[in-house]
């Protein structure tokens, strides 16, 4: 038993003894970060379109297209109101002129009145006569503002930038109040539900990517709201572009970026329960104990404590210990 001991020492010996033949990696500077994935929805405070006259509508746009503010949308055609508003254009321009005609009469009537060379009676039919078309006239320029103010209503143009969606049928007879469409705004909001467990973790203007099936965009955290029965937070992220109402969507919350060095996984060692690695330096390895920042499949990425031209062992980097020789093949 003693003999078979000693043969055992005497081999771990000649073991340690033994220059430990290692491979070495250069580690890689890798920017990442720490990310919570979750799924989302698109809300918004819709604004309705809605007729304001009655009329035959026509659109100018297509259904599902981003619009800016100001933009034309749709017209609710009425073709005898167009016709009275010309109508009484033409009125209002005629009794202008008589108003403009029967002021001249007037004042004329008047200077042959004080002259003596026409009667009073004269005088007052003239002045009659004006009063007669400047209340003509007034009530002619009330008709034409109302028919104005529908013929302004009846353009139908962007209150904001934004998505236009479930547009009304083309040359279809609508009354006031029918709905035209719904204007989505860009400032649409897109709920997520995140994992409670992540409550301390989220702040209000963390960045966010955004996957739908309408491309990738960028989005920033707006608000963490209280916490829901399923046990996920509904956390409000303001898109940096358009998105339709309802559309499901996948997110990644970005939580903090770093710069980190890429290391494999083979090359991390654990000594008193504890990562490390060994830097081969002038053919002796050094451990050196390090912090993971992320793990991965095949690699881990540590805090950025090496110098990045450091030698790490990776081939038998399990066989070494402390201030032990290497031969780096």
């Amino acid at each position: 038993m003693n003999k078979l001991l000693i043969s055992i020492f005497c081999f771990s010996a000649l073991l340690f003894a033994s220059s430990v033949e290692v491979s070495v990696i250069t580690p890689e500077l890798n920017s990442d970060a720490i990310t919570i994935e979750a799924d989302g929805v698109v809300l918004s405070k819709n604004i309705a379109l809605t007729a304001q006259t009655n009329g035959v509508v026509h659109f100018y746009i297509n259904d599902n297209v981003n619009v800016n503010k100001g933009e034309l949308i749709a017209k609710v055609i009425d073709t005898r109101r167009e016709k009275k508003l010309n109508t009484l254009k033409e009125r209002l321009i005629f009794l202008d002129n008589e108003v403009k005609f029967e002021n001249e009469r007037v004042q004329a009537a008047e200077d042959k009145y004080k002259m003596g060379v026409a009667s009073k009676n004269d005088y007052f039919n003239e002045k009659i006569m004006l009063e007669q078309f400047k209340e003509s006239q007034k009530l002619t320029l009330s008709d034409y503002e109302i028919l104005k103010l529908e013929e302004e209503k009846s353009v139908i143009k962007a209150q904001d930038n934004g998505f236009i969606t479930q547009l009304s049928n083309e040359n279809k007879f609508v009354n006031y109040g029918d709905s035209l469409g719904i204007l989505t705004p860009q400032d649409a909001q897109v709920k997520l539900f995140v994992d409670a467990k992540y409550a301390q973790s989220i702040n209000k203007g963390m960045p966010v990517n955004i996957q739908s099936g309408y491309g990738k965009t960028t989005a920033v955290v707006r608000d963490i709201l209280a916490q829901t029965s399923s046990n996920l937070l509904e956390v409000m992220v303001t898109p940096n572009s358009l998105l339709p109402l309802n559309l499901q969507l996948k997110a990644v919350i970005i939580i903090k970026k770093f710069k980190a060095l890429k290391i494999p996984k083979s090359a991390v060692v654990l000594v008193d329960n504890q990562p490390a690695v060994y830097v081969i330096q002038e053919g002796v390895a050094h451990l050196k104990f390090i912090e993971i920042q992320k793990d991965m499949i095949n690699f881990t990425l540590i805090k950025n404590t090496l110098s990045k031209d450091s030698k790490i062992a990776l081939k038998n980097a399990y066989m070494l210990q402390d201030d032990l020789e290497v031969v780096v093949k």
